[in-house]
């Protein structure tokens, strides 16, 4: 691997405790997809094959898998509000004031999440996450316009 340890791949920062804690939680690990998708910053699209829905030599019991045929998108969307005036995705970092106002937002798009594990996740990518700061850090500059 990595020619013969001529290439050194510096270590990934460690995660924070939180974090790691909430592996231990049966509920969040039940719902781990959920919680994933409401702190998406995009949507992805892709154009999937048919042929795993069908072929049952792929498509087996476990983690459900998809095969991608042509290609990936994510969608980002509009930063502004929607008709409905639902925040999505990362518009929640910039339409939404506070951790409370984003927690909100996220208990709204899926039903039987945990708002204590919400509001720690928050503000994990709040201190941890560069993208998640970087959209916090641009509502901040639009407000003061």
């Amino acid at each position: 691997c990595c020619r013969n340890d001529l290439i050194r791949v510096p270590p990934s920062h460690a995660a924070p405790s939180v974090l790691l804690q909430l592996f231990d939680n049966a509920a969040f690990m039940r719902s781990i997809r959920a919680y994933n998708n409401v702190f998406a910053f995009t949507s992805m699209g892709a154009s999937r094959s048919r042929s795993l829905t069908v072929d049952h030599s792929v498509c087996r019991d476990g983690v459900y898998n998809f095969r991608v045929m042509g290609s990936v998108c994510h969608r980002i969307g509009s930063l502004l509000p929607s008709e409905s005036g639902r925040s999505m995705y990362a518009q929640v970092y910039i339409n939404d004031p506070d951790m409370n106002a984003r927690v909100t937002s996220r208990m709204q798009m899926t039903d039987g999440l945990d708002q204590a594990v919400l509001e720690k996740i928050d503000e994990i990518m709040e201190r941890h996450n560069p993208y998640a700061q970087q959209f916090l850090h641009a509502r901040s500059i639009l407000v003061q316009r």
